[in-house]
This record gives C-alpha cells, sequence and structure tokens, in this order.
C-alpha cells in the first residue's frame, strides 16, 4: 500500500496565471509555504542563519548561532496573530530579528514595520529594571515597489535612525529592505553569496536540471529540499494554495486600483485621499473574500481586523 509520503504528487496544472509555478521541477521561495518551509522553525536554521550572514552580517556582525521565538509572545490582537512576523528569532547575544516575506503591496507597510518594531520592543523590555534595550532588526524582503524607494534601483536599503549630520544615534535599531523586484544579477555591491540568495528569491522556480548541474553544493541542497516532486499530497495542497492566494491578492489590488480611478477615488484633494484609502482597503477585503482567501492574508494584506471586515471569530 502506498503511503502518503510515497506518493508523488503531480501540479494541479501545468501553467499558472502569471507562471509562478515556473518549469515545475522546483518550488517558489517566495510562495508562504516555501519560505516558511525553507526558514521556519521546522528547518534546523541553517539556511537561515546562512542568509541572515549574507545579508546583514556587515550590519549586525557574524551570526553562529540562531533559536526561534515564538509570535504569540508578541502581544498582537487575535486577528493579526500569527500574520504579523513570518519569522521571529534571536542571535547568540540575544539580538533579535523580525523577518517577513510580503509579496503583494499593502497601504502603510513601512508605517507597519514600525509597529511591529515598537510592539517587539515593548515587549522584550517589559522584564528589565532598566531603560536599556536589546538590539532589535527588521528584515523584510518584498516582491514589489515600495513606495518610500519609488526612484531608485538599489536592492538593498539598511536604515537607521540618524541625526542631522547623518550620525547613527544608536546601532541597536535598524530596519532593512530588500526589494527583490530590483534585482538583477549583474548588481554590483552586493557579495556573490547574496547575490546567489537573491537569485534563488527570484528565480529558483524557474530552474532546470541543467541549471541545479550549475550550482554550487550549498545551493543544491535547498533546490533538493525544494523539490515539488518530494512534496506530499497535503504539502502539494497548502503550496499551491499560498501561490494562489498571493496571486488572488495581487490581482484584487489591481483591480481596486482600477476602480478606484474610475471612480474618482484616488483624487488629489486631501480631504478625498483618507476617505479613497479606507474605501479601498473594504473593496480589496471583499474581493478577497468572494475568492476564498483566508482571512489571515486578507489583514494582513489590508490592514483591517477581522471585526473591522465583519467577520467575528
Amino acid at each position: 500500500m502506498t503511503t502518503e509520503k510515497e506518493s508523488k504528487p503531480t501540479l494541479a496544472t501545468t501553467e499558472h496565471s502569471s507562471g509562478q509555478l515556473g518549469n515545475g521541477i522546483f518550488q517558489l521561495l517566495t510562495s508562504d509555504f516555501t519560505f516558511k518551509k525553507v526558514f521556519g522553525m521546522d528547518n534546523p536554521g541553517n539556511f537561515l542563519l546562512d542568509f541572515l550572514n549574507c545579508a546583514l552580517g556587515a550590519y549586525v556582525g557574524i551570526i553562529t548561532e540562531i533559536q526561534y521565538l515564538p509570535t504569540e509572545l508578541m502581544g498582537i490582537v487575535p486577528a493579526q496573530r500569527g500574520v504579523v512576523f513570518d519569522i521571529y528569532c534571536r542571535n547568540q547575544n540575544d539580538d533579535r530579528f523580525l523577518i517577513e516575506m510580503q509579496r503583494a503591496p499593502q497601504q502603510d507597510f513601512v508605517e507597519r514595520t514600525f509597529l511591529n518594531m515598537s510592539r517587539a520592543i515593548s515587549n522584550a523590555s517589559r522584564k528589565g529594571s532598566n531603560h536599556k534595550i536589546k538590539a532589535f532588526y527588521s528584515l523584510n524582503i518584498l516582491d514589489f515597489k515600495l513606495s518610500a524607494f519609488n526612484n531608485d534601483t538599489k536592492v538593498f536599503h539598511a536604515c537607521f535612525v540618524k541625526n542631522e549630520d547623518n550620525e547613527i544615534l544608536s546601532p541597536k535599531v535598524a530596519f532593512f529592505y530588500i526589494n527583490l523586484c530590483n534585482f538583477a544579477n549583474w548588481q554590483s555591491g552586493l557579495s556573490e553569496r547574496f547575490r546567489n540568495w537573491l537569485f534563488m528569491f527570484t528565480n529558483m522556480h524557474k530552474l532546470t536540471e541543467e541549471d541545479y548541474k550549475r550550482q554550487e553544493s550549498y545551493f543544491k541542497k535547498l533546490l533538493d529540499d525544494c523539490r515539488i516532486n518530494n512534496l506530499t499530497e497535503v504539502e502539494m495542497r497548502e503550496y499551491e494554495k499560498s501561490i494562489t492566494e498571493s496571486e488572488a491578492v495581487k490581482a484584487s489590488l489591481k483591480y481596486v486600483e482600477e476602480l478606484a480611478y474610475q471612480r474618482g477615488i484616488a483624487e488629489g484633494e486631501a480631504r478625498g485621499e483618507a476617505k479613497g484609502e479606507v474605501n479601498a482597503k473594504f473593496a480589496i477585503a471583499s474581493l478577497l473574500l468572494a475568492q476564498g482567501v483566508s482571512l489571515e492574508i486578507i489583514t494582513k494584506t489590508t490592514g483591517l481586523t477581522a471585526k473591522e471586515i465583519g467577520i467575528e471569530e
């Protein structure tokens, strides 16, 4: 009798609306399912450790070990619990890292990273007897153009609190943003290993077996762990669901933008902008609900709570 682990599921469709299933050999690393599988607490931590050192090592020092922390400690409301941070961990020095993968644009995304950081700092400082805080770093991996950096083509941004002379007031708090849509393999200013990681984020699902043979052993291990034909039937459903949901979010956002323009919601007048933003959020939530997108994804995308959307948990 064939067990679930022995079964060899196939993709439900060989084509996808935006080609996110790629060649059907390797998973899409930016999907929620694969991202958490590769970097989450069910993984021994080797991939996350290596990626953090590539991205942040020059700013926070070399990380030799990590320990995953539960997001439930953040004191957030039930509707947001589990979706505020994809990963929350600390290193050997007890520095804290908030790591999030965001595939679809979200209004006030930068402000939300500030809020998440504030919650994390406040929660970790409650037991302290002085005003010293632990070091906190927010790493945000984005598969869309962040409005704050609309006019530049950099793939990586490091943001510290500075004074008027561009001097860092404290190295203990920083925000890092990776704009995957700006990545090009020829870009300078990135280490070769960091470029390899960014290449995997943007191209892993497109790779062939010939591409696999050209990879170094470390990234061959990553690719082997992300082979689609190694997924069980249950995992396959979760993987396809994570892709479908992110595409539904993007499609709904695009539709709402067009609708907002047609109806004059996005007028240039200050008095109309606030109302337009609120209307757009509820319109997005309504569209996503109609498409069967999970409540967690909807609250994360719109910033609305389940109660505001009209759903009681």
